[in-house]
């Protein structure tokens, strides 16, 4: 756990009754008659000198990792009142902050920004050699990239085995995946070639064949988990494991209509649908989806991620092909909903992994 760096700084003109005043650059005291940071590795004392009741929250970005020892209290004089702030260790692949606010009131306040260093190089390689952070979300390890394989690894249901890239204007037979970063028109998706990651049909994500696809009745692939593409140690997400993911980002964002935001990357996204906080380090990228030889949603506009869950949903649907999927859509009014919906396993969409 480690605090890159901690400083303490007024925001606002503070009242005569107030004791924080001065401002305290990194670790430094400059003034122990207001204010006294100390940092301790993963955690870090204040001690206020005040008297009058004083009240502290913690942003909403940062409230799942840092913690306060207390949030309301009366420091009065003499040696002040020792705040204990605890800091989660990083579970992102980026530098990630958070601001303390200590307030006498509304317009009487400081904050303290507590910075916190990348996960160590927490990452994975499959099997062709391409890298891909990892993230800790809601207790599960996810990969913070697209996957951009065409090969089993060795430890898959389907090792040994390759994937068929298909070009524009060709349909997904058999396994196949196709690679949206050769479009010529990216829009605002053009940073993103190294990270787009290939649109895979169902049967190659999971490393099936159609008659193997075809048989299985309603509920996970012979009642298990799925490696399929997914590098060793990971695997494809269960229907289970997208709702879990969704219940959290729409609490964390508050609201069911608002979770999309924690998913999708802040840029990317055409400005019709809007970009995203990435508050959560998924990383979302809009990727598109790959139907009847066509981008039925180009890069920019929608990202949609393989389950390994079968679903029949009566008819006008074949038994056995219809697919689980969690998807960020481009509709309006709607941006941020993140949807779980079915799709034909004909269609291609992004792979991401999560740990097993």
């Amino acid at each position: 756990m480690k605090i890159l760096k901690l400083t303490f700084a007024a925001v606002a003109a503070l009242l005569l009754t107030s004791c924080l005043t001065k401002a305290i650059l990194s670790t430094v005291v400059v003034d122990k008659k207001t204010a006294e940071v100390r940092a301790y590795g993963d955690r870090f004392i204040v001690n206020v000198k005040c008297a009058v009741t004083v009240k502290v929250t913690v942003d909403s970005k940062a409230k799942d990792w840092i913690h306060v020892s207390d949030t309301k209290f009366n420091p009065g004089l003499g040696d002040g009142y020792n705040l204990e702030v605890i800091t989660d260790a990083s579970t992102y692949n980026y530098k990630t902050s958070g601001v303390i606010t200590i307030a006498i009131d509304e317009e009487s306040f400081a904050e303290v920004k507590v910075e916190r260093e990348a996960l160590d190089k927490y990452e994975v390689h499959d099997v062709e050699g391409h890298t891909y952070g990892v993230a800790l979300i809601n207790g599960k390890y996810w990969m913070t990239e697209n996957l951009r394989s065409m090969t089993y690894d060795t430890k898959s249901e389907a090792r040994g085995q390759n994937i068929r890239m298909v070009e524009d204007g060709t349909g997904f037979t058999g396994k196949a995946c196709t690679d949206p970063s050769r479009l010529s028109d990216l829009g605002t998706m053009e940073g993103y070639k190294n990270r787009m990651g290939y649109l895979y049909n169902y049967l190659a994500a999971m490393g099936l064949t159609a008659d193997e696809a075809l048989s299985q009745d309603e509920g996970e692939y012979k009642g298990a988990k799925r490696q399929g593409i997914c590098p060793n140690g990971f695997r494809l997400p269960t229907s289970t494991e997208f709702s879990s993911l969704k219940q959290y980002v729409d609490n964390q964002a508050g609201g069911s209509t608002k979770g999309g935001k924690w998913l999708k990357t802040s840029v990317g996204w055409d400005s019709s649908v809007g970009n995203g906080s990435d508050g959560c380090g998924f990383r979302g990228y809009p990727c598109g989806v790959y139907k009847d030889g066509t981008y039925n949603k180009k890069p920019g506009y929608r990202t949609s991620f393989w389950a390994s869950t079968s679903h029949h949903v009566g008819e006008g649907y074949q038994s056995g092909s219809y697919k689980w999927c969690m998807g960020l859509p481009s509709v309006s009014g709607t941006n941020d909903v993140v949807v779980e919906a079915g799709h034909y396993e004909s269609e291609g969409m992004s792979v991401r992994c999560v740990r097993e």
